[in-house]
């Protein structure tokens, strides 16, 4: 398994485990280095994490979660 691939995996299950906690993205900024993601918790208090995605293949992934969360 390549060091890039291995990120990639490790930046999928972030996002996965936040979305799985219920946490939806509620905001993205893209750069040249990656893209920070910020996600909200929907609560009385709201709580936000931030990740940031650098590999490709994990911005096309939140992207499409983005696009079919939008779409249902």
């Amino acid at each position: 398994m390549t060091a890039s691939w291995q990120l990639y995996v490790n930046e999928k299950e972030k996002i996965d485990a936040l979305l799985h906690r219920g946490y939806v993205i509620c905001e993205v900024t893209e750069s040249l280095e990656g893209a920070t993601v910020i996600f909200s918790h929907p609560t009385a208090t709201p709580i936000q994490e931030v990740l940031t995605v650098e590999t490709a293949d994990a911005r096309k992934y939140f992207s499409s979660l983005l696009v079919h969360s939008v779409t249902k």
